[in-house]
């Protein structure tokens, strides 16, 4: 599913990046992203679909594939609609 993470690496730094995602549930997501980012940073999630925003925190890192990383992102609140996926998973 495309989504675009927005967010600051630092001060006055932002980026935006358009990503896939490998897995989604009611928390949030896994994505691959070529811009690198620290655990527990602040990013938005904006569905290439539906223009909604989500607000997450990076909660997992993970190992690199094709010069991108594995980053977990976990909404700050749960929103299982966000995705519009018949039924993402609950844990």
């Amino acid at each position: 599913m495309p989504v675009l993470v927005c967010g600051f690496l630092s001060y006055k730094l932002a980026f935006e990046e358009e990503a896939e995602t490998l897995s989604i549930n009611a928390h949030g997501g896994l994505v691959l992203l070529a811009t690198r980012v620290l655990a527990d940073l602040k990013l938005v999630l904006k569905h290439q679909q539906t223009h909604e925003e989500q607000e997450c925190i990076v909660a997992y890192l993970g190992p690199a594939q094709e010069g991108k990383v594995q980053v977990g992102l976990k909404f700050t609140h749960p929103n299982p609609s966000f995705w519009r996926a018949a039924s993402p998973r609950e844990d």
